[in-house]
């Protein structure tokens, strides 16, 4: 495959609280909205991935393996290939540089379109699933992950909005969060949903052109979105069990995000290799197996190491662009 952009982010760290029981969020912070538990679940998500070094191309990397010569984090924990670093470890700085081979460290959005693209998906992923649990009733989790954008993303990619020149989406995601923190009904919170997702997508518009035509660009985000929405998998499951309802949602969010980005880029992913462009389709909707409802199934339909291997499939396909 051609050579990668390679870039680090910062892994955010996850608190499990309450069981069985509603747990009460202060109501007059919008961005922590109260959720009830019908098992385990996470409501508070923290940590601000470090900062590091410049993006830059190039990287050794043997087949189904995009990027450097030091290969893949381990599945699992924070800095595995699980968390946004080793989610998008692939993509990390250049050789010898910082963010580069051998380093753990994550440089900023601002410096890398790959952390910047990854992170304004991950929003998107949060609102995709807000809106599904949001419309069918869940309207308590669902205005959670209104919040989500902001509270979790959007420090992380506030100095490369400013940098390109792009403004209000702060106001947009905040908004949002205020507003589904009332929980109104779905029409009258839809003009700031998609205020949201318009604010989002012009963030997304001031990603250099020649990038969002590169098959290999967009594949290696694809697959660093789809790591991240597999270790949500992981992160939701214990025992068997699923026992974090959030990172369930999580993950389904990311997924189905991941596959509108393929279908988004249609045209430039098919003139590279239109067979490989659906099969990398025939891929995600094997690895979105994993979710096959809004509300997690009684019991995982999918094994964490099938999906891993699902997603190490994608990986290999995605090399014969």
């Amino acid at each position: 495959m051609a050579t990668r952009m390679k870039l680090w982010v910062g892994i955010g760290a996850c608190v499990l609280v309450g069981t069985g029981q509603t747990a009460a969020a202060d109501a007059s912070d919008p961005f922590q909205p109260v959720t009830t538990a019908t098992s385990t679940q996470l409501l508070a998500h923290g940590g601000e991935g470090s900062e590091g070094g410049e993006t830059s191309h190039g990287g050794e990397g043997g087949e189904a393996s995009h990027g450097g010569e030091g290969g893949e984090a381990g599945h699992g924990g924070e800095g595995g290939e699980g968390g946004e670093a080793g989610a998008l470890s692939h993509l990390g700085g250049g050789e010898g540089g910082e963010g580069g081979e051998g380093s753990a460290s994550a440089p900023a959005a601002v410096n890398s379109p790959g952390v910047y693209y990854a992170t304004l998906l991950f929003m998107k992923g949060h609102l995709w699933v807000a809106e599904e649990l949001y419309t069918s009733g869940n309207t308590e989790i669902g205005s959670a992950h209104m919040g989500h954008p902001y509270a979790e993303h959007f420090d992380s990619v506030e100095d490369a909005l400013e940098e390109r020149g792009v403004t209000g989406i702060h106001d947009a995601l905040e908004h949002l969060a205020e507003e589904a923190g009332s929980q109104p009904d779905w029409s009258a919170l839809e003009p700031a949903y998609q205020e949201a997702q318009s604010a989002i997508d012009r963030a997304i518009a001031s990603l250099d052109p020649s990038l969002r035509e590169d098959p290999d660009f967009i594949a290696d985000v694809a697959l660093g979105v789809l790591r991240k929405a597999a270790h949500e998998y992981e992160e939701a499951i214990s025992d068997g069990e699923f026992v974090n309802v959030v990172e369930y949602h999580d993950g389904r969010g990311f997924a189905h995000v991941t596959r509108k980005l393929l279908e988004d880029h249609a045209d430039v992913l098919k003139a590279a290799d239109a067979d490989t462009y659906e099969t990398l389709l025939a891929d995600v909707d094997r690895i979105l197996e994993a979710w096959p409802s809004a509300m997690p199934p009684e019991k995982p339909a999918v094994s964490t190491s099938e999906l891993a291997g699902n997603v190490s499939r994608f990986e290999l396909h995605a090399n014969n662009l």
